[in-house]
């Protein structure tokens, strides 16, 4: 899994467990904030109330450190 994508389209990502699909989801999350786009704005489905609780988090800390 490589650049998760232009931020203008929308994203499908599916893979196995451990693979590092929350890391990505983060980043593209942080990656729409740091382009300006409201959270509002952002839909993040993911299956595990896990990875739910650690993509907006996450994405927050890295959009600070940018």
């Amino acid at each position: 899994m490589t650049g998760g994508g232009a931020h203008k389209f929308s994203t499908w990502l599916s893979a196995n467990a451990g693979s590092g699909k929350t890391r990505v989801l983060t980043d593209r999350v942080a990656r729409l904030l740091l382009a300006g786009v409201q959270p509002q704005h952002i839909l993040c489905l993911t299956y595990t109330k896990a990875a739910a609780m650690a993509v907006l988090p996450a994405s927050f800390r890295r959009r600070r450190a940018s």
